[in-house]
């Protein structure tokens, strides 16, 4: 029976070891997911949905959840200008909080033409005339056959892939001392014989 559960620790410390390491597999991180820029007292938080990865062809909603160190941070004290650009070229401009957004959280829609590197900026003004705050966050655009193929890891790392990955490995565990177990069994039947 020790040996039984001696080898069960090790078969056990072995799944925990591969289940730990199979979460990083299964999760794919995300290069921009969520990004803080801070210039002076203003900063700025960038959210990509759909998954901070945007897809070529596919619309995608840029938010940006502003703050300022003092915490009474007033939107309506500044004007804010959107524009996304791949290397030398605008490809697109906005001006944040002119549809009636409420609050510190402001929201455009862009659909990115092709896979690529881009860069949103946002430049804040204050009314009053003090000084401009500039916020850039780099984003990589993928394209929709890549996205296609990161799919079945996105589908892991987010909906159930932990669960699926610890049912196999208690599964194995199980198949490991069950099989332990009969031959422990045959063992005391052999030795019951050879008594007799």
């Amino acid at each position: 029976m020790t040996r039984i559960f001696s080898h069960s620790l090790t078969v056990l410390s072995i799944l925990f070891v591969l289940f730990s390491s199979s979460l990083y597999v299964a999760i794919p991180l995300s290069a921009s997911a969520h990004s803080l820029a801070v210039e002076g007292e203003l900063g700025a938080t960038l959210h990509i949905d759909p998954a901070d990865e945007p897809i070529v062809g596919s619309p995608s909603t840029i938010y940006l959840d502003f703050k300022n160190s003092t915490r009474a941070f007033d939107p309506s004290e500044y004007k804010f200008v959107l524009s996304i650009t791949q290397g030398s070229s605008t490809l697109a401009t906005t001006t944040l909080f002119s549809n009636g957004e409420t609050g510190i959280t402001a929201s455009a829609v862009h659909t990115f033409a092709q896979p690529g590197e881009y860069t949103i900026q946002v430049v804040a003004t204050p009314k009053d005339g003090d000084k401009t705050s500039t916020f850039n966050f780099d984003t990589h655009v993928k394209s929709a056959t890549s996205a296609k193929n990161n799919s079945i890891f996105a589908f892991l790392g987010v909906h159930g892939g932990h669960v699926l990955i610890t049912v196999l490995l208690v599964g194995i565990l199980v198949g490991v001392v069950g099989y332990e177990k009969l031959k422990e069994s045959r063992l005391r039947r052999k030795a019951a014989k050879g008594n007799s």
